[in-house]
């Protein structure tokens, strides 16, 4: 499982971590964070699945499951800019876990501010040699989600 705050800090968790709970159940902590943070996004996968990153200014980052360092449970976590090189003034938008089905059959769609819809193929984003990979029309992405054909 992958964490993500809203300034930035990223861990992974074994998804054991966490037990099933009855009703009645309190809950357990998954992140420490600061006094104004709080965590953004969740995303369950396997470790040997590509996690694709989108930030605010239209790039998308690929990378493995296992780069992204396990920390415990109570740990606040990493600086994203540490694991990819992103600018300081850029801002995570969207964390999407692809496994190997997706990633030959399926595709993301982006919803933009001025409303419109953009269907991308993802072998297009699989055949990438670089991990940086700019998608034109996306700067201004409000959402991003996945789905197979």
């Amino acid at each position: 499982m992958i964490s993500l705050s809203t300034n930035g800090y990223i861990k992974r968790i074994p998804i054991d971590t966490y037990k099933t709970q009855n009703r009645g159940g309190r809950g357990i902590k998954g992140m420490s964070l600061n006094e104004e943070d709080k965590i953004d996004q969740t995303v369950t996968m396997s470790t040997h699945d590509f996690l694709l990153i989108f930030t605010d200014k239209g790039k998308v980052y690929r990378i493995k499951g296992y780069k992204i360092p396990e920390a415990s449970r109570n740990a606040k976590g990493i600086p994203v800019i540490n694991i990819i090189n992103i600018e300081k003034d850029e801002k995570i938008k969207s964390l999407v876990p692809i496994d190997k089905e997706a990633e030959i059959s399926g595709y993301l769609f982006f919803v933009t501010k001025q409303g419109d819809g953009i269907f991308h193929p993802l072998l297009q984003l699989s055949k990438a040699h670089d991990i940086t990979i700019g998608l034109d029309g996306i700067q201004n992405a409000i959402g991003t989600t996945k789905g197979l054909n």
